[in-house]
């Protein structure tokens, strides 16, 4: 038996672990930002920028999923531009940073380090709120 050293009220077996970890409320995040950057490192000829620029998102609405993500978890809301690395157009865009150096980027719903989202994107902060001043703006 295995039991989730994250919220201690979980205890089962071995092969039951990942599918808690789903759930788990206390999991942080950045923990599985680690363990999908593993994962794409494994991919043979793939590094991690490639799925950081696959889009499941319709343009736009990243706005209104990074907001839906501060208000549950993250640090920080932020808004500003990028640039494109396709076509180096400047973007307005809004994602969410987490003071461990983590970033959430809502357009392709991923984790990644926030050197790695500077390098790929060129951000320029234009405004920063914490979930509360972000809820307050809404």
């Amino acid at each position: 038996m295995v039991k989730c050293p994250w919220c201690n009220e979980w205890e089962g077996p071995p092969s039951e672990y990942s599918d808690h970890l789903q759930y788990c409320k206390k999991y942080p995040p950045h923990y599985e930002a680690m363990k999908e950057q593993a994962r794409v490192r494994s991919i043979e000829g793939r590094s991690s920028s490639p799925i950081a620029l696959e889009r499941t998102k319709e343009p736009g609405m990243c706005y209104v999923e990074a907001y839906r993500f501060i208000l549950k978890e993250g640090d920080y809301l932020i808004h500003g531009k990028i640039t494109s690395p396709a076509d180096k157009r400047v973007i307005n865009h809004a994602w969410v940073e987490f003071e461990t150096g983590w970033i959430w980027e809502p357009q392709t719903e991923k984790f990644m380090r926030k050197s790695e989202f500077e390098q790929i994107f060129q951000p320029k902060v234009e405004a920063k709120y914490t979930p509360k001043e972000a809820a307050i703006r809404a």
